[in-house]
């Protein structure tokens, strides 16, 4: 849905990560609009293993842009891919912390509906889920939202 790219803000001069719909969405109402909740929702939370986003933006030609951390590391499915299957420990842990920033998330009103390998980075100070673009306050629609066939939510 959007690319990310590596900046420096020139008010703090902290590298950050820079989120932007791609040129085919950029005027993309449901695309748009999208980004914007995901910046919405993410920016309220505070929490190590949920990315942190620094503040948002938008380009002249109303397209969201997202400001964060910028996080170093593999995604999820990139470790397995390369490093193979993990330890039953490794999983179990791994686990743990995610399901620990899923309950925070939650106790946020904060539904997270697609959580896949790909949205969990491997950095230093451990997994840090990124993306939450299919993520949703239950007051803001969550109940007209339905999972496509062989997907659990």
């Amino acid at each position: 849905m959007g690319s990310v790219y590596r900046a420096v803000d020139l008010v703090t001069s902290r590298t950050v990560a820079v989120k932007l719909l791609r040129t085919s969405l950029s005027q993309d109402p449901v695309a748009i609009s999208r980004l914007q909740r995901e910046a919405e929702v993410v920016k309220s939370i505070s929490h190590p293993q949920v990315s942190q986003i620094f503040d948002i933006l938008q380009e002249p030609d109303g397209s969201p842009v997202i400001v964060m951390e910028l996080l170093h590391g593999r995604d999820l499915g990139q470790t397995v891919e390369e490093d193979g299957r993990m330890h039953p420990a490794e999983v179990a842990a791994l686990g743990v912390v995610l399901s620990d920033a899923l309950q925070y998330l939650a106790g946020q009103g904060v539904v997270r509906l697609d959580l896949k390998p790909n949205n969990v980075i491997m950095a230093a100070r451990g997994p840090v889920i990124v993306d939450l673009g299919i993520a949703v306050r239950p007051d803001a629609g969550a109940a007209r939202l339905y999972a496509r066939p062989n997907r659990v939510i």
